[in-house]
């Protein structure tokens, strides 16, 4: 079944306010497209994780584990640049955490 028209305008919107959200705002709004079983198309999609990128050098240790989970759930693969800068701010903010 198709998705709901709003979604896909609600995803439209929030790739051009997404620079101005938070990493918490944003991995939250990964959740609930984890928890919708909702993947934006792939453009949409690969755009929103795109402006998250400049801020997971600040991220949290609970961010960085939300946006892998809903990620993950989504099917979703990120640039490899984003994936090192979520390893990069994993070893940095989790302790025991060691890319190798």
């Amino acid at each position: 079944s198709r998705p709901p028209a709003w979604l896909a305008t609600m995803v439209a919107r929030l790739v051009e306010v997404a620079p101005h959200m938070t990493l918490k705002q944003d991995c939250e709004v990964l959740a609930a497209f984890a928890s919708l079983t909702y993947m934006p198309e792939q453009s949409s999609m690969a755009a929103y994780v795109a402006c998250m990128q400049p801020k997971l050098a600040t991220a949290s240790p609970s961010e960085l584990a939300i946006a892998l989970k809903a990620l993950a759930r989504l099917h979703f693969l990120p640039t490899r640049d984003w994936l090192n800068d979520w390893v990069t701010t994993a070893c940095r903010q989790v302790r025991g955490f060691q890319a190798e």
